[in-house]
């Protein structure tokens, strides 16, 4: 698990929170979600969202759909200045161990093929290639490969 560094929370979404996300999402994403969208989603009893604060800054986010025993990631970024510093690691560990104290058993998620920062750091997680959906995303157009992590495996000793 990524050690915890300083000065870190991580917390639950809040509405308060959809300008700062939206903005991370812009920077990240070449369709990004609207503010519509997180609004939805985090006022929505299905998903489970997280952000990751640094001091009083949001610098990231995971948003998902949790219909127990499976969890489903649909967006996870880090601000684009603070990427590959480990924050990433840290709130997706982070966000693995609260579903799976709420029941979880299994993460499914979708990446580009071609984002190979956010497939290792998937892969450092546990989770394995299931599949592939062709030209799934647009702008550009590639194909979705599909990842999912059994939570049931190598709950001791992590």
């Amino acid at each position: 698990m990524a050690e915890r560094k300083p000065d870190i929370d991580i917390r639950i979404a809040r509405q308060s929170d959809i300008s700062a996300i939206a903005a991370i999402e812009k920077e990240s994403f070449s369709d990004p979600w609207s503010e519509h969208l997180f609004s939805e989603a985090i006022s929505d009893a299905t998903h489970f969202n997280l952000v990751m604060m640094l001091k009083e800054d949001l610098i990231g986010y995971i948003i998902s759909t949790k219909l127990l025993p499976d969890c489903e990631i649909e967006n996870i970024a880090i601000k684009s200045d603070l990427r590959g510093k480990g924050y990433g690691k840290i709130l997706l560990n982070d966000f693995l161990d609260h579903v799976r104290e709420a029941g979880a058993t299994r993460v499914l998620l979708e990446v580009r093929e071609g984002n190979k920062p956010a497939r290792s750091l998937y892969e450092s997680a546990g989770f394995k290639k299931d599949g592939v959906r062709p030209k799934y995303y647009i702008e550009p157009v590639e194909d979705a490969v599909l990842m999912s992590v059994d939570l049931t495996e190598n709950k001791e000793g992590e």
